[in-house]
C-alpha cells in the first residue's frame, strides 16, 4: 500500500457539523426551488422535513428572495421616459417658482450709504 504524500493534505469526504449529517452546501438555483415551493403555499414543515433544513432557515430564504424581488421591481433604468420627464416638470416648477421674485419691482433702487 502506498503511503500519502508527506506535503499533501488529506480531506474528509464529508465534514459534519452536528453527528451524522454532512454539511451541505446549496446553489442558488436549489434555494430558489425551495422558495418557489413555499410561495406556491408548501407547508414550510414539510419541505423542512422532507430536505433537512431547519424552518427558520427556510424562513430566511424566503424572506432575502422577497426583499430582492421588491428591489428589483422598483428599480428604474436610467432611459426611463417617466423618470425623465419628472426630472424636466421638477426644474420647471422650480423655475417658475423663482420667476415672481425675479421680475418683482423694487420699490426703489438700492442706494449707497448716506446718499437719500
Amino acid at each position: 500500500m502506498k503511503e500519502p504524500k508527506p506535503n499533501r493534505v488529506m480531506l474528509p469526504a464529508a465534514v459534519e457539523t452536528v453527528p451524522g449529517k454532512p454539511v451541505q452546501r446549496w446553489s442558488a438555483a436549489r434555494k430558489r426551488d425551495v422558495v418557489l415551493r413555499l410561495l406556491r403555499g408548501e407547508s414550510i414543515e414539510a419541505i423542512s422535513r422532507q430536505i433537512g433544513i431547519e424552518p427558520y432557515r427556510l424562513e430566511q430564504w424566503r424572506e432575502r428572495t422577497l426583499a430582492a424581488l421588491d428591489s428589483a421591481l422598483k428599480e428604474r433604468p436610467e432611459d426611463d421616459p417617466l423618470q425623465a420627464g419628472l426630472g424636466a416638470a421638477y426644474a420647471l416648477a422650480m423655475f417658475a417658482a423663482m420667476m415672481p421674485a425675479m421680475a418683482a419691482p423694487k420699490s426703489r433702487p438700492y442706494s449707497c450709504a448716506g446718499t437719500p
